[in-house]
């Protein structure tokens, strides 16, 4: 009993994050913010990022904690953003980096 127990309240916090989530996209959405074709699956593929970093994640590897944030932040910004702004700011990091 003590399991199925654990199993649902993991299965609400789950909901209780896509639900926030999804929202938040929305919300983005409506207010020109964002670009997302369908805001759940976007939530779940923002929150599989998230959640999963502690399955790879090594102390000692190649990026710190930090620097695999920044790059994960990164990689959400640009799923998220509109497409006049993400290809403009693919342009500026391409010249940041020469």
């Amino acid at each position: 009993m003590l399991i199925i127990g654990h199993q649902v309240k993991r299965m609400a916090a789950t909901e209780m994050l896509l639900g926030s989530l999804t929202r938040l996209l929305e919300a983005g959405n409506e207010q020109g913010q964002f670009e997302i074709i369908n805001p759940r699956i976007a939530a779940f593929a923002i929150s599989g990022l998230v959640v999963w970093v502690h399955r790879w994640y090594r102390r000692g590897g190649q990026l710190s904690p930090d620097e695999i944030a920044d790059q994960l932040a990164m990689i959400v910004q640009r799923m998220v953003e509109p497409r006049d702004r993400a290809s403009g700011q693919a342009d500026r990091s391409k010249t940041q980096t020469k």
